[in-house]
């Protein structure tokens, strides 16, 4: 049994590396960072307010408006071993321009092939990222023994494109915070106004019936 040592640095992760825990074609030593490793967008996106998926090619970029959900891969290729586990995130740079992660935050051991993460702009502004960039980074850790490993079954194992169900399940219009916001400050100002147009005639008819009977 291996000694646990919890997180890997950099001089933990290059062996690893070196026996195939990215595929050499996909690998970028300037990626590499002192605790883990930064993973870049891939070939193949969606966004849920378009019908389509979209190939990136060398220099494409995306856009991922207010309210809209994406499925974003990978570029880098993953065979996690049976005695590691890794834990994924969006890079911080992302994150503070609205983007967040929906998507799972842990790579299981014995997972082979790209990644998906689905991410939804909470943010008031679009999220512009290329092919390539550096957007989310994966943090590795030993664990105290070899694990079964994921399913070969596993519909995530072996990825080579997004599968059709996971599009359909994110066709629509975007559902931008922000917009919901506006629209609910929009309807509480009328609903204000109404009520107090019926304050004033009800203050109105009380003080009618009040004179007429004083009178």
């Amino acid at each position: 049994m291996q000694e646990h040592s919890g997180f890997l640095t950099r001089k933990s992760i290059q062996p690893l590396i070196a026996s195939g825990l990215i595929t050499a074609d996909t690998y970028d030593v300037r990626c590499l960072g002192p605790w883990s490793y930064d993973l870049r967008l891939g070939k193949e996106v969606y966004i849920s307010s378009e019908r389509t998926l979209r190939a990136l090619g060398e220099g494409d970029s995306i856009v991922i408006q207010p309210g809209e959900f994406a499925l974003l891969t990978t570029w880098e290729k993953l065979s996690i071993p049976l005695s590691h586990a890794a834990f994924i995130s969006l890079k911080i740079s992302y994150a503070l321009r609205g983007l967040v992660n929906v998507s799972g935050f842990h790579v299981d051991p014995g997972f082979r092939g790209h990644l998906v993460f689905s991410v939804y702009n909470a943010g008031p502004r679009p999220a512009v990222m290329r092919r390539g960039d550096r957007v989310f980074m994966i943090i590795l850790a030993d664990l105290d023994g070899e694990s079964e490993g994921r399913p070969a079954e596993s519909s995530f194992q072996d990825l080579i494109q997004l599968k059709s169900e996971w599009i359909a399940s994110l066709q629509g219009p975007p559902v931008s915070l922000v917009a919901l916001n506006r629209m609910f400050e929009k309807v509480s100002w009328k609903v204000n106004f109404l009520i107090s147009i019926v304050s004033a005639l009800i203050i109105a008819l009380v003080a009618s019936l009040l004179s007429l009977r004083l009178g």
